[in-house]
């Protein structure tokens, strides 16, 4: 049999396969898609948004690139303010006073900072269960400490306490900080840790 009917044969059956496996969400070609997101390109997981830099060279009408878009964000702006009331509750939760500090700090000011906050820190991380709470706690509170962020520590060291360490733990944490960070570190997370539990 010649190979030009093999080629136009196989063309036949791909072209069925595209219009069987259209993208329930997109309506698009699955070979399409393909095209679309090659190269791993990803915009914040979300699989409509991945593609639509990509899909103007696809043969896809502008309008229905836009309809993808406000979709896809739409969505994505439902699971940002999903993280953000998590996180306010986590954050009330672990640190209530930490959390009123922070927001009066930024929430006018800085808005985007403490969305941010809310979101990645306590509506994202600390909502995990991979790590151990106090293990998790403890990475927090070594990162402050060598960082010098007293303020932050403060709060920390607060989250620390309701995660049930007692002053000899936190007070050995810090100590182990020395030979990595040097001394300032955990002199500065033990004259926060005496202060904290001074006021109770």
């Amino acid at each position: 049999m010649p190979d030009c009917y093999h080629f136009h044969s196989r063309r036949r059956i791909i072209a069925r396969r595209n219009d069987a496996s259209r993208h329930r969400s997109f309506g698009i070609p699955a070979t399409q898609l393909r095209r679309a997101t090659r190269n791993g390109y990803r915009y914040d997981n979300d699989p409509i948004l991945a593609v639509i830099p990509r899909l103007r060279h696809c043969e896809i009408s502008d309008e229905r690139i836009d309809r993808l878009k406000k979709s896809g964000e739409a969505r994505r702006a439902t699971r940002m303010d999903d993280k953000r009331s998590k996180g306010v509750a986590k954050f009330k939760q672990m640190s209530p006073k930490g959390e009123e500090m922070i927001r009066t700090l930024l929430e006018d000011t800085a808005p985007g900072t403490y969305h941010q906050i809310l979101e990645v820190a306590f509506g994202d991380l600390y909502q995990r269960a991979n790590l151990d709470p106090k293990i998790r706690q403890t990475v927090s509170l070594v990162a402050l400490a060598a960082g010098g962020h007293e303020n932050e520590l403060r709060i920390h060291i607060d989250i620390a306490r309701r995660l049930g360490f007692t002053k000899d733990e936190l007070s050995e944490v810090f100590q182990q900080c020395a030979p990595f960070t040097g001394f300032p570190a955990p002199m500065l997370g033990i004259r926060l840790l005496k202060e904290s539990f001074a006021q109770g």
